[in-house]
């Protein structure tokens, strides 16, 4: 039985993968184009436990995931079972269809924040599944906010065992 992923375009199975560490990074953006993405993330008031959003006491543009929360812009949709993160303090969350990956943003403060979540590290551990190159692997998961992203992987990995 072959295994199938449905999100295209995938790398050839006969090039290595690039192992990249789960960091999201911070940019400015000078011109805003959602362009091919899907930008139907929700906005909703944040909790007063959490940041405002405002990344200026931030320094550098390398982020851990759970850093994300932490500042105030993504908290976890609770109103959906699969995981999915909404964005807060005037950040919405967009899907890249291109690299499967999610990502805040918020025009008002011109800035963009690629990462992986659970969604984004279950298709790249199906994708493993189905190539087969035999797994996945984590340069770093310090800032992994409560192992959601390790246990997704494990999850889907355990799936095909």
């Amino acid at each position: 039985m072959k295994r199938q992923i449905r999100n295209k375009p995938q790398p050839s199975p006969k090039k290595p993968l690039e192992n990249q560490p789960p960091r999201p990074r911070r940019w400015t953006l000078t011109l805003f184009d959602t362009g091919q993405n899907n930008t139907s993330g929700l906005l909703c008031k944040a909790s007063s436990t959490i940041g405002s959003g405002d990344l200026d006491g931030h320094s550098g543009n390398q982020i851990q995931f759970t850093d994300l929360f932490k500042w105030g812009i993504i908290q976890l949709d609770l109103s959906d079972n699969e995981g999915r993160l909404t964005g807060i303090n005037g950040y919405q969350v967009a899907w890249d269809r291109c690299s499967s990956t999610p990502y805040p943003f918020s025009k008002a403060r011109k800035i963009v924040i690629p990462y992986d979540d659970t969604i984004s590290i279950s298709i790249k551990a199906l994708y493993a599944l189905a190539a087969p190159i035999g797994g996945v692997g984590f340069w770093d998961m310090t800032g992994d906010h409560h192992s959601m992203l390790v246990d997704s992987a494990c999850k889907n990995l355990a799936k095909f065992d």
